[in-house]
C-alpha cells in the first residue's frame, strides 16, 4: 500500500522575525486546519464490513456512533439517517456514499466509515454499487462545517489514486489513517 496522504497545511511562522526574540503578526504560527481524522475514531471504523441494503449500512453506523460515550442513541442517529436519505440519496459515485446529518445532541462532528464486504446497491447516481460509505454527524448549528467536510470528502473521493489506496486498505487502522489525513479547509 502507497503512503499517499493530502498535502499538509502550511502551517509554518509567516516571516523570519527580527532575531531579537520579538515577533511580529506576520511572524506567528497558524492554527492548523482540521482534518478528518479530528472526528473519525478508528473504533467508527470497519472494514470487510457485511451489509446487504442501505438500511443495514445505516444501522451499523448508529451502532458505531451511538456507542460512544456521550453521543445520542441509536434510534435517533438512524432516523436521522433515514430522514436525510429521503431527501436524496447520499451517494456521490465511483462506488462511494457520504450518509450525513444533523443530529441533536453532538457537541462536535462524528464520522464513521465503513469498506463493505460486498458492493450494495445505493442508487447513486452513476449506478455504481457502494462499496465505501463514511458517514458525517453534526450538531444541528454546525451548517458550515458540516458542509466544510463534505466538500472535503467529496473531493479527496474524486481522486482515482487515493479512490485506489481507500480500496486495498485492509485493516481499520489503515483506513482510518488514510481518510484521517484529508484536510478540511475553512
Amino acid at each position: 500500500m502507497s503512503n499517499w496522504m493530502p498535502a499538509p497545511a502550511n502551517n509554518g511562522a509567516a516571516g523570519a522575525g527580527d532575531g531579537a526574540g520579538a515577533t511580529s503578526t506576520a511572524d506567528t504560527v497558524t492554527a492548523a486546519r482540521p482534518r478528518i481524522g479530528d472526528f473519525l475514531a478508528v473504533e467508527r471504523v470497519a472494514v470487510n464490513l457485511e451489509v446487504g441494503s442501505r438500511k443495514r449500512l445505516f444501522e451499523q453506523f448508529a451502532r458505531m456512533v451511538s456507542a460512544q460515550a456521550g453521543a445520542p442513541g441509536l434510534d435517533d442517529i438512524l432516523a436521522t439517517l433515514i430522514k436525510r436519505e429521503k431527501l436524496g440519496c447520499t451517494g456521490v459515485g465511483r462506488g462511494i456514499a457520504l450518509p450525513h446529518g444533523r443530529l441533536d445532541g453532538l457537541d462536535a462532528p462524528v464520522i464513521a466509515a465503513a469498506r463493505l464486504k460486498n458492493a450494495i446497491d445505493y442508487d447513486a447516481p452513476d449506478g455504481q454499487p457502494v462499496w465505501l460509505a463514511v458517514c458525517l454527524l453534526v450538531p444541528v448549528d454546525a451548517t458550515s462545517t458540516h458542509l466544510n467536510i463534505l466538500a472535503a470528502l467529496a473531493a479527496s473521493f474524486s481522486d482515482s489514486g487515493f479512490t485506489a489506496q481507500l480500496k486495498s486498505c485492509d485493516s481499520a487502522d489503515e483506513l482510518a489513517a488514510c481518510l484521517g489525513g484529508i484536510e478540511v479547509k475553512p
